[in-house]
């Protein structure tokens, strides 16, 4: 979304079951301190057949188990997630019910300045084929963790002040999706636009971007339209007008991979777009890593600006190509709340709802044809401490620097 100092950001996690890489996150993840449980009272959940308030309980059900700051939450009498049934949208309601839940967590997942979520977020992956998720909702329509995407393929735009004036900016792309209708009409990072369906945008008024022209962006680029016109003008200074229509596509995580020679070193630099699931990012960043190595890489710059985050064993596959040969030992441990660490497999939960698929979506048997579930999965940290397993030939590199801002 732009506001009139077009600041944007990107964050994505997951808030059920699947966990998540925040990539511009540098804060190092400790356990959740022990905190006296909130008194739980659980009256007010009788039967319902009610599509949207089993949803509602869902959601608060689930996040009671697993949600990493779970012991901050309320009990259900004291929330009530029902109540959040009052938009005729349903998603709507459960985007309601998210929110209003991690705000009445206190969480650091809860930016109370911005009035928005961090880490969590709802996104509904069955009313489309494919269909863009978004790190916050109404703020970001792109291409989704598995490379699907469905939209005009402009991932993120920037308003640049003219330094020879006070009353004008100029309104760059920073990043379009491979294969998106942007993409192929021409459109590449670094063309900037001068009008949006014909209205003429670039104008500074005392100090900041002329209000119409914040709800113009908005509205329209910001708004996952269906149709758009943009003018302006490309890298190489010839005008364009095109009318980018929403499509469904696939696209590379992969913005730009390059090597660059500076003396006697070589640089390579990769822009990664997302940690999307291993059928996405495994072969297009080994073939990258391994153009890296044929061409003597020294220094390595990866450029995460315009990543919204994502997989977590993505993240752990990039980490080893990245890694010298000599690496060894925990790369990093995974945490989980303490009602999950500390559990036992036996014990009762609501993850025996939850299959834990294989990586093509396919249900896992375990001993006498159990299908295997989420709460199989041992949670303590001896279980989740990650060692290092170079992927790779590219052994070279003595300096990388990651991009975050």
């Amino acid at each position: 979304m732009i506001t009139n100092t077009i600041k944007r950001r990107a964050v994505f996690s997951m808030l059920l079951i699947a966990a998540s890489f925040a990539a511009c996150k540098k804060n190092k993840v400790e356990p959740p301190a022990v905190e006296p449980p909130v008194a739980e009272s659980n009256t007010k959940q009788t039967a319902t057949t009610n599509r949207t308030e089993l949803t509602n309980d869902s959601i608060f059900l689930y996040a009671k188990e697993i949600y990493f700051w779970n012991e901050k939450l309320p009990s259900y009498d004291s929330y009530e997630p029902r109540k959040y049934n009052i938009s005729g949208n349903a998603l709507a309601n459960y985007q309601n019910n998210l929110f209003n839940l991690v705000k009445a967590s206190g969480s650091e997942d809860f930016n109370a300045e911005a009035n928005s979520l961090r880490y969590s977020y709802i996104s509904d992956v069955t009313t489309n084929n494919p269909t863009p998720t978004a790190a916050v909702p109404n703020e970001l329509a792109s291409v989704d963790l598995e490379g699907n995407g469905n939209d005009i393929g402009i991932y993120a735009i920037k308003a640049i002040a003219n330094l020879n004036s006070t009353t004008e900016y100029k309104l760059y792309i920073s990043a379009v999706s491979e294969n998106g209708p942007a993409a192929k009409n021409g459109l590449t990072r670094g063309a900037y636009i001068t009008k949006i369906n014909g209205t003429p945008v670039g104008t500074i008024v005392g100090g900041s971007i002329a209000p119409a022209e914040v709800t113009l962006i908005n509205s329209t680029i910001y708004g996952n339209p269906t149709s758009i016109q943009l003018e302006g003008f490309k890298t190489d200074g010839n005008a364009y007008n095109v009318t980018l229509t929403k499509t469904s596509y696939k696209s590379s995580p992969i913005y730009k991979s390059n090597v660059l020679t500076a003396g006697t070193r070589k640089i390579g630099y990769l822009s990664y777009a997302r940690f999307s699931n291993s059928t996405n990012s495994v072969a297009a960043l080994t073939a990258v890593f391994a153009d890296f190595a044929t061409k003597g890489v020294t220094d390595l710059v990866v450029d995460l600006r315009y990543n919204g985050g994502g997989y977590v064993s993505t993240a752990e596959y990039l980490i080893n190509l990245i890694a010298p040969n000599t690496a060894t030992g925990t790369m990093y441990i995974e945490h989980f709340n303490n009602k999950l660490k500390n559990r036992k497999t036996t014990d009762p939960s609501i993850l025996t709802n939850q299959p834990l698929l294989d990586a093509n979506d396919k249900l896992q048997y375990g001993s006498g044809g159990k299908v295997i579930t989420y709460a199989d999965i041992d949670y303590s940290v001896a279980a989740n401490t990650n060692v290092f397993s170079k992927k790779g030939n590219l052994g070279s590199v003595t300096n990388i620097v990651f991009i975050v801002s």
